[in-house]
């Protein structure tokens, strides 16, 4: 059986509110691995809570690393931000596998020399259809596009210099990209559609209306989780 060991660097909370739907972050994730994963695979999950400072002792203490979400934006001042920024960049020249979600997508362009900005489309929510530019070798089972959950307003609108695009969406031109060791991706293959809608609940003020009717018709979509928890763990392998 392989044995995988992730670390998970956390850049956000679970809001108290929305705890009583998946739990926190360490649950979702734990959930996700443990219902999806491919037969054969065995993951163990460190977690390293980067918005307090929290970082893994040494590098090799972990196969890879993922990444959450965040309501923060790679080009926002909180002072974790800059030094997670640094701490990607370490990862991108050691040539350490890191599998960015959402915040951690945006950030690898941002500290690698991309660009990120609020997308002038206005938020990305519910299930979108990523269609698949480039496949590469970690892609299996292999596949042309995939349905993923996006919640996010930020995009990465230029892609560092030598980074690959692989998917991409009419919304979110810059959906998945690789940059060496690091790939990134704007949606949540985490993220249950229950969590998804709560989170549009709390966000009634800034998404209109229509935005939020078409993407709660996208949650009749069920989104591809085995076939991305796959690719996250093929890319892992050792």
């Amino acid at each position: 059986m392989e044995k995988l060991t992730l670390g998970v660097l956390l850049c956000d909370s679970v809001h108290p509110d929305r705890l009583h739907i998946d739990g926190d972050y360490r649950a979702i994730f734990s959930h996700m691995f443990r219902t999806f994963s491919p037969t054969g695979v065995e993951v163990a999950l460190r977690f390293y809570d980067v918005t307090t400072g929290e970082y893994p002792a040494r590098l090799d203490h972990c196969d890879g690393y993922l990444t959450n979400g965040a309501s923060a934006s790679p080009v926002d001042d909180d002072p974790w931000i800059a030094p997670f920024g640094d701490f990607v960049r370490h990862l991108h020249e050691t040539e350490t596998k890191l599998f960015a979600i959402c915040f951690g997508h945006q950030m690898i362009a941002h500290a690698l020399g991309g660009r990120v900005e609020q997308s002038e489309r206005g938020w990305g929510v519910g299930v979108q259809e990523v269609a698949l530019l480039r496949s590469e070798s970690w892609m299996v089972p292999s596949a042309d596009r995939f349905d993923i959950i996006s919640s996010h307003q930020d995009q990465v609108v230029e892609l560092p210099p030598g980074a690959v695009l692989l998917g991409s969406t009419p919304h979110c031109p810059i959906s998945l990209f690789r940059c060496g060791s690091l790939v990134g991706i704007q949606g949540h293959p985490e993220f249950s559609p229950a969590y998804a809608r709560a989170l549009m609940d709390a966000r009634l003020e800034s998404i209109p209306a229509e935005t939020r009717a078409i993407a709660l018709q996208s949650f009749a979509l069920e989104p591809d989780y085995p076939l991305l928890t796959s690719w996250i763990l093929s890319y892992f392998e050792k």
